[in-house]
């Protein structure tokens, strides 16, 4: 009986297995699914080192004392393993646990930065030359105000690639480093591309502004009958 406790005592290599937080999603289920059968298997051990105990106290009313000491040093040794056992077990669920926490809580930020990404990218592709001033004008107030909010979600983008960083350190997943890097490079290339047309539409609405001043003054040269030539100097 006491070889059947250590026996199952030697289960601890599953645990150990377990106890790796690398690697994607779905291998961290795969080893809470291990982990679970072994905690199933707890009570059923229990049992067995209770029958133990209770065999080597019966062993030991009609033993030496130095057999009475020898049991007594292996039965206090198999409950500390067993304690120690359950105690694995709590704690590499624990981590495996908080690494399913991080897998969950990066794929919902990911998901929302991405959404919110395309949205914005629909948004700054999506525009028409305009023909008059002020719809001119009022392009520039868009893409203004389309570059405040792609610059109030920086800290966002920031917190995102920072909690990213944490993850690829635990998990160990190549993945995580290019759908990062793939996430800030569309953010960038958005903020380059808003700020972009924020100064070509400005700059449109000098032209027109300066065009039509030119040929508002051309206008009043023209009604107080002055040459071409000498307006056209100024």
């Amino acid at each position: 009986m006491y070889q059947d406790c250590q026996d199952w005592l030697d289960s601890r290599e599953k645990v150990e297995l377990c106890a790796d937080t690398s690697g994607d999603k779905m291998s961290l289920q795969n080893k809470l699914e291990r982990l679970k059968e072994c905690a199933e298997k707890v009570g059923d051990r229990e049992k067995k080192l209770k029958a133990t105990k209770e065999l080597c106290e019966k062993t030991t009313k009609n033993s030496s004392q130095h057999v009475h000491e020898v049991l007594r040093r292996d039965i206090d040794h198999l409950q500390s393993e067993w304690e120690d056992y359950l105690a694995r077990i709590q704690q590499t669920e624990e981590d495996l646990q908080t690494a399913m926490v991080q897998w969950e809580d990066f794929e919902s930020k990911f998901s929302v930065c991405s959404s919110w990404l395309k949205d914005m990218e629909q948004q700054v592709k999506n525009y028409e030359l305009k023909s008059t001033l002020k719809e001119k004008q009022t392009q520039v107030e868009r893409f203004k105000k389309q570059r405040e909010e792609i610059l109030s979600h920086q800290p966002e983008i920031d917190r995102f690639t920072d909690d990213a960083q944490n993850l690829m350190h635990t998990s160990a997943d190549a993945r995580l480093s290019t759908q990062v890097s793939q996430l800030t490079n569309r953010y960038r290339g958005l903020l380059s591309q808003v700020k972009y047309e924020v100064v070509l539409n400005s700059c449109e609405v000098v032209r027109v502004v300066c065009k039509h001043s030119k040929n508002v003054y051309a206008s009043s040269v023209s009604d107080q009958n002055i040459p071409s030539h000498q307006w056209q100097a100024y």
